[in-house]
């Protein structure tokens, strides 16, 4: 009978924690990139417009709404043309150089065009019209 030695103990790999660790910081991170979207993309009854122009890149501005009825809200308060000059020159910058409209696809433009024209009353050099593309 052949009597074999005990085996060697083995020495503790400190890498041996670290596998569980990236893991647990993988999941975090894969959890708050699908549900870490803080603000709504659009209104529930707000219909936006198709597209089949190219997508500009995003970049942070100031977000206007006009829903069906025509109705112009700015962070989720109703503004009229007059108000929204004095809040846009409120802004630290002053009035900004571009900012994005999310116009409802049914929205007249009868409705948009007077808009339009006030935010360029205003000063706004450019207005981003936010579609969905095709």
């Amino acid at each position: 009978m052949i009597r074999l030695g005990r085996p060697a103990p083995r020495a503790k790999d400190h890498d041996d924690k670290l596998v569980p660790m990236i893991n647990v910081i993988f999941l975090l991170l894969m959890f708050f990139l699908i549900a870490g979207n803080l603000k709504p993309l659009f209104s529930e009854e707000q219909l936006i417009p198709l597209s089949r122009s190219e997508a500009l890149p995003a970049r942070e501005r100031i977000e206007l709404s006009l829903s069906r009825d025509g109705v112009l809200t700015w962070g989720g308060e109703a503004v009229d043309a007059a108000r929204l000059g004095a809040r846009l020159r409120a802004q630290p910058d002053g009035v900004p150089e571009a900012l994005s409209l999310r116009a409802d696809a049914r929205t007249q433009a009868a409705a948009l065009l007077p808009v339009l024209d006030a935010l360029r009353g205003i000063g706004v050099q450019r207005i981003a019209i936010v579609t969905l593309r095709r």
